[in-house]
């Protein structure tokens, strides 16, 4: 397949799988997590650190970054080529809902998306900066 066609595969395959523009610039495939807190203790970290083509035209595989910190969080990842979305999310370490987190999710320097919660907080965005749809209920 010649590198043209190839990527024009991966783009449409990044179109149906997230229904949305996808990235395809590697330059451009470089996203930054934030974790911070009000309060002491250790948080249990999630987030995609990494998206790459499938085994089928359309498809991504993907492989998540966990660890176990303490706030202040920070982590850039490179997505790969054609990334639709991002997302993190931290958890207090035991459960503590007096404990107030922040997420910060940013590409090229510019803030996603960011959100506040208790004992527990996530971001999500899309590539195109545009908020993610509702995730889809389990079959």
């Amino acid at each position: 397949m010649r590198p043209i066609q190839l990527a024009a595969v991966l783009v449409a395959g990044g179109l149906v799988f997230s229904g949305c523009e996808s990235n395809a610039k590697d330059e451009d495939s470089d996203v930054t997590y934030e974790i911070t807190s009000l309060g002491q203790g250790a948080v249990r970290v999630r987030y995609l650190k990494e998206t790459r083509p499938g085994d089928e035209p359309g498809k991504f595989r993907a492989a998540e970054g966990q660890q176990n910190t303490k706030p202040p969080f920070t982590v850039q990842v490179h997505l790969g080529d054609g990334w639709t979305h991002a997302w993190i999310e931290a958890k207090t370490e035991p459960v503590d809902r007096t404990i107030k987190l922040h997420c910060v999710l940013r590409h090229n320097g510019a803030v996603l998306t960011e959100g506040d919660g208790m004992g527990f907080v996530s971001c999500r965005a899309h590539s195109n900066g545009a908020p993610p749809p509702p995730p889809r209920p389990s079959a």
